[in-house]
């Protein structure tokens, strides 16, 4: 199980039929509605920022262009199908891997020691309100074939 750290609302650009929507309801707690089912979200491991900062690079969250971060959910594992949870409310189908976009400073400097991906892309399957510090978990696909 993991957390959701942080909401990056600054990234999206409404009316974009390929992101996701936020819809702020309270700046001052963090908490904003998901929107726009079909939509693809950007999702970032925290520990990518820590492993950078203890390497002396000045990232933060959202720096790398997501829309969510989260920790403790061990995103570079999960496959096409997988579904990530926001409580239980918002879910995001795993649609492929997220990289580290080529516009970064220093990104060959940073790929020498961040392991890629750094996160996934999700499609909104239902949308909710989110805030950070709320529970992220994961539903992996059903992997058996027919034979």
């Amino acid at each position: 199980m993991g957390q959701l750290v942080a909401i990056h609302t600054g990234m999206i650009e409404k009316g974009d039929p390929t992101q996701l929507e936020f819809a702020e309801l309270n700046a001052t707690s963090g908490v904003v509605q998901a929107e726009t089912a079909g939509g693809v979200v950007n999702v970032v491991e925290n520990e990518v920022y820590l492993e950078c900062q203890e390497r002396n690079y000045a990232f933060a969250a959202g720096d790398f262009g997501e829309h969510l971060t989260v920790e403790w959910v061990a995103l570079d594992t999960l496959q096409p199908g997988d579904v990530l949870f926001v409580e239980d409310e918002v879910q995001l189908e795993v649609v492929g891997p997220y990289h580290i976009p080529d516009w970064i400073p220093d990104l060959q400097e940073v790929l020498s020691f961040v392991s890629e991906p750094i996160g996934i892309q999700g499609k909104v399957l239902s949308g909710g309100t989110i805030a950070p510090e709320m529970m992220v978990h994961v539903e992996l696909r059903d992997t058996e074939s027919e034979y």
